[in-house]
């Protein structure tokens, strides 16, 4: 089991490490306040991604509705 800070957190989702501090204040990375600081747990955050990757990618097969129009 391996615990990381926010910042290496961001790192792994490509994201600002203030980004990463705003979503772990709101709730939207699983993230546990230790004190001052934030922790995540890498095995959680990885469970976290593919189910997060899995609503998007339901997204994705969507098809979009066909533009009308003159061609």
């Amino acid at each position: 089991m391996k615990i990381l800070t926010i910042r290496e957190a961001a790192k792994i989702l490509k994201i600002n490490p203030h980004t990463a501090y705003r979503y772990a204040k709101e709730g939207k990375i699983p993230a546990v306040r230790v004190g001052r600081n934030w922790r995540v747990m890498e095995e959680v955050l990885e469970e976290w991604l593919v189910k997060k990757a899995g609503k998007d990618i339901g997204a994705w097969h969507r098809k979009k509705p066909e533009k009308k129009g003159k061609n």
